[in-house]
């Protein structure tokens, strides 16, 4: 790692700023960004290399937690507030079909992602209610000891199941199942009925699993375990890492990178063996963005862009305060701080900023061509949307 860093400095005014300049030259020959095809449909969700359904629809946005909407869109060069919407806690939603999924304390409320208007809620009491996976018209919602499925369009409960522990968000690929950390252990649950088909008992407190085409489950555990199943629920592979993990894991199309507490991010390949590790780089609570060519991490307040195959640091941003989990939408990196930034995923600089009035985060979510940040301030926290200015 570099033992200097040159920051730009940040422009004092309120609202949109165009800044530009604003990375550290680190790497030699910068990787170009790209993206797969985006010629003709996607492909199903099933056939897809990350399994997306080519929405925001789970907290990691695809079943392999990437964060990276390449087909999507988003504010490029500004923005303006679409809408606000006062919420209890500061998550991004998930979205899906016209439909914004906010999970609060005691409730999920669901908003219509033009107008922001309330569509339905579903109370919980006053439990905690994890971000929830949105797939086939079907919401399923982790609250405390509880996964729920709720017909997503009227909030009707179709099916509900309790455990001893907490459930984390689950994944899935093709919406026929579902794989959900429970306490120690990985449960696949039919997703119509949710009737539990198999688990596997891990060793530590499991973190939300990630899927690729192959449905095989990789996940981590709070002992600092890192874990490949076979879709039957068997080992594939299994590795001790030397500190806990909290964030879920990020499969890319070689690598799984894996954050963590000391905020050392790893690639590991198909075997489970270290391929590169950086020191320093990544938020351990929230994990990265991944793209073909760019891992994003966040640590402390500066974006790193490090290069996906080698970890080599190829630029990095200071975002002036501290900051959470990048996302990718179309061609621009955001990320919160102190405030909304978009930057050029290649490093060249950042396209736009705007001051929302409090701190931006800790995460973005995106959808129906608009950003979804929550914003904190000394009142309380906001969804706000953001569209094209």
């Amino acid at each position: 790692m570099p033992s200097r860093r040159r920051f730009l400095a940040h422009s004092s005014a309120l609202g949109l700023g165009a800044l530009g300049g604003c990375v550290d030259a680190l790497g030699s020959d910068r990787p170009t960004y790209t993206t797969p095809g985006t010629d003709g449909p996607p492909p199903p969700p099933e056939h897809h290399a990350f399994g997306s359904d080519g929405q925001w629809s789970s907290p990691g946005f695809d079943a392999s937690n990437t964060r990276w909407d390449y087909r999507g869109s988003a504010p490029r060069d500004d923005a303006r507030v679409r809408w606000r919407y006062p919420v209890q806690e500061g998550r991004a939603p998930t979205v899906s079909n016209g439909q914004v999924f906010v999970s609060a304390p005691g409730e999920l409320v669901v908003l219509d992602a033009m107008e922001g208007e309330e569509l339905w809620t579903a109370p919980t009491e006053p439990s905690w209610v994890g971000v929830p996976l949105v797939r086939n018209a079907t919401a399923y919602v982790p609250v405390e000891t509880d996964l729920r499925a709720l017909d997503a369009v009227t909030g009707e409960e179709l099916w509900s199941r309790s455990a001893d522990e907490r459930f984390t968000p689950p994944a899935t690929v093709g919406g026929e199942e579902l794989v959900v950390g429970n306490g120690e252990y990985v449960r696949a649950l039919d997703a119509e009925t949710g009737e539990e088909r198999r688990s596997r008992r891990l060793y530590g407190t499991v973190n939300a699993p990630a899927l690729g085409t192959t449905r095989s489950p990789t996940t981590t555990t709070q002992a600092g375990e890192v874990y490949v199943l076979e879709r039957d629920g068997t080992g594939v592979w299994r590795r001790t890492l030397r500190a806990s993990i909290e964030a879920p894991v990020t499969l890319g199309r070689d690598y799984a990178y894996v954050t963590e507490v000391d905020d050392t991010l790893r690639a590991l390949d198909h075997g489970g063996e270290t391929v590169w590790r950086a020191e320093g780089v990544a938020d351990f609570r929230f994990g990265v963005a991944y793209t073909d060519a760019y891992v994003y991490a966040v640590d402390g307040s500066t974006l790193h862009a490090l290069d996906s195959d080698s970890g080599e640091e190829h630029w990095a941003h200071h975002l002036g305060e501290r900051a959470g989990v990048p996302a990718v939408v179309d061609d621009t990196v955001y990320v919160g701080g102190d405030r909304l930034h978009a930057l050029d995923p290649e490093g060249t600089g950042e396209r736009f900023s705007v001051d929302l009035g409090g701190r931006v985060g800790p995460d973005v979510s995106a959808g129906d061509g608009a950003l979804y940040v929550p914003v904190t301030d000394d009142e309380g926290t906001d969804l706000v949307a953001l569209e094209t200015a």
